[in-house]
């Protein structure tokens, strides 16, 4: 997933990474917010090292302020999984400030 993420950014310069680390809701909220930053850090660095410049990539964490909706029938053990990630988001530059990301 990450080299489509690498190639749609290398081939349309006019684009950013917006990149979202996230974590459970459980446990201490400033820890959570430090692991879902070093998430979103590790997607950044791969980014970086594939040739993307470094002032296309946008790394934030979100802690668990944002869980994924769930699945109907899911097990809390499956939601918890996929609870655990980063998304990357490739947008227009130009569209950063009404995306309130800028």
């Amino acid at each position: 997933m990450i080299a489509v993420a690498i190639n749609s950014l290398l081939d349309h310069p006019t684009t950013v990474a917006l990149i979202t680390g996230h974590t459970g809701a459980d446990g201490d909220a400033q820890a959570n917010l430090a692991l879902s930053r070093s998430r979103a850090d590790v997607v950044a660095t791969a980014l970086a090292d594939a040739g993307v410049p470094a002032d296309r990539i946008i790394s934030r964490g979100a802690g668990g302020a944002a869980p994924p909706d769930p699945r109907e029938g899911e097990s809390a053990a499956s939601l918890s999984k996929r609870t655990r990630r980063a998304e990357v988001r490739i947008v227009e530059r130009r569209l950063l400030g009404a995306l309130g990301d800028g």
